[in-house]
C-alpha cells in the first residue's frame, strides 16, 4: 500500500497549454528513429510538439545496414534515396507543430549505429517508440530502447508509448532518488517545465519503514526528506516561475510506486534520473523504465547524471 505525504495539500492550480518559445532552449537536436510503423509515427508527432516548445531542431533518422548486394555504390545510393523519400513522407507529420524536420539515413547496425550518430551530433534527446500495455513478447523497438538505456548515453532517452504520444504536457512527475538528487535532473526538469508551462510534482520514494514519529513532526523522515528536496529545488522553480508540489511516497518497489502515483496526480510525462534505481545493474534498470512506460501509458524521459556521463 502506498502512503503519500504531500508538502502542500492545496488544490492544484488551473492547467494551461504550454507556450511556444521564441528562441532555442536546448542546443542539441531531438532525434527520432523512424521505421515506418504506427508507433514510430506517433513518437515523431510527440517529438515534434516537444521540439516546438523547446525551440530545438528535430531530426528523423533511419538506421540501415547494407545487405548482400547493396555494397555496390549504385545499389547503395538507390537504397539511400528510397529510404530518404520514405523519411520525408513520414516527417510531414511534424508540420502541424510548425517544426522543420531534417531527414537522414544512418549507415550501421541498429542500435549501435544510431547511438554513435547521436553522440556525434550531440543530441539533446533520443526518442524511441514502444508499444503500450503489458505484453508477453518483446518488440524490436522495446529491445532497442533497453539497449539505448544500457549504453550510458550522455543525452536523455525518451520512451514514448502510443497511448502517451498525444498528451499535452501539463503535469510532469519527477522521480528522484532519496536525498538531494542529481544536478542535471533539476536543470532539465526546470527547463522543460518552463517551456511547457507545466506543473511539476517531485516525488521521493522511501522504503516501507515503521516510524513511530508522526509525519507532521519536523524530525520525521518524511519532513526531513521534503526539506532536503525543497532546499535544492525551490530556488530554481521560483527563478523560472514553475508551479510545483513535493511528495514523499512509501513503497517497496520505486518503479511500481511511481507508476501508481502518476495516475493519482494525472501526470502527462514522467522524468527520472538514469541512476534512480541506485546500484542495480544497467540491464535491470533499463527493463524497469521500459516497464514503467508500458504500464503507465506515459512517455518516460531518462536523464543521465553529469557525473555518470563524465565517468564514461
Amino acid at each position: 500500500m502506498i502512503q503519500t505525504h504531500p508538502s502542500n495539500p492545496s488544490p492544484a492550480s488551473t492547467m494551461v497549454s504550454g507556450p511556444v518559445v521564441s528562441g532555442p532552449v536546448v542546443s542539441g537536436p531531438v532525434i527520432v528513429e523512424l521505421d515506418s510503423s504506427y508507433e514510430s509515427a506517433e513518437a515523431l508527432r510527440w517529438a515534434a510538439e516537444l521540439s516546438a516548445l523547446l525551440g530545438t531542431r528535430l531530426e528523423a533518422t533511419r538506421t540501415w545496414h547494407p545487405g548482400l548486394g547493396e555494397f555496390r555504390p549504385d545499389a547503395r545510393d538507390a537504397v539511400v534515396r528510397r529510404l530518404t523519400t520514405e523519411l520525408g513522407t513520414w516527417s510531414a507529420l511534424a508540420e502541424d507543430a510548425r517544426v522543420r524536420t531534417t531527414c537522414r539515413v544512418v549507415e550501421g547496425d541498429w542500435p549501435s549505429g544510431f547511438i554513435r550518430d547521436a553522440e556525434h551530433r550531440r543530441a539533446s534527446l533520443l526518442v524511441v517508440p514502444i508499444p503500450a500495455g503489458p505484453s508477453s513478447s518483446v518488440s524490436n523497438s522495446e529491445a532497442a530502447a533497453k539497449a539505448l538505456l544500457q549504453n550510458s548515453m550522455t543525452c536523455g532517452v525518451a520512451l514514448v508509448p502510443t497511448s502517451g504520444a498525444g498528451r499535452t504536457i501539463r503535469r510532469i512527475l519527477v522521480g528522484t532518488p532519496k536525498g538531494v538528487g542529481p544536478e542535471r535532473l533539476l536543470d532539465e526538469v526546470v527547463t522543460l517545465a518552463a517551456a511547457c508551462g507545466a506543473e511539476v510534482h517531485v516525488v521521493s520514494v522511501l522504503p516501507l519503514s515503521p516510524e513511530w514519529v508522526p509525519s507532521s513532526n519536523p524530525n520525521s523522515m518524511w519532513q526531513l526528506e521534503r526539506l532536503r528536496r525543497a532546499q535544492r529545488w525551490i530556488p530554481q522553480f521560483a527563478r523560472r516561475n514553475v508551479r510545483h508540489q513535493f511528495h514523499v511516497v512509501e513503497g517497496s518497489d520505486p518503479i511500481e510506486s511511481l507508476g501508481r502515483f502518476s495516475r493519482r496526480v494525472h501526470a502527462d510525462l514522467i522524468v527520472v534520473c538514469s541512476q534512480w534505481r541506485g546500484s542495480i545493474g544497467s540491464a535491470r534498470r533499463a527493463s524497469s523504465l521500459v516497464h514503467l512506460a508500458r504500464n503507465s501509458g506515459l512517455a518516460v524521459i531518462s536523464i543521465p547524471d553529469r557525473e555518470e556521463a563524465a565517468d564514461d
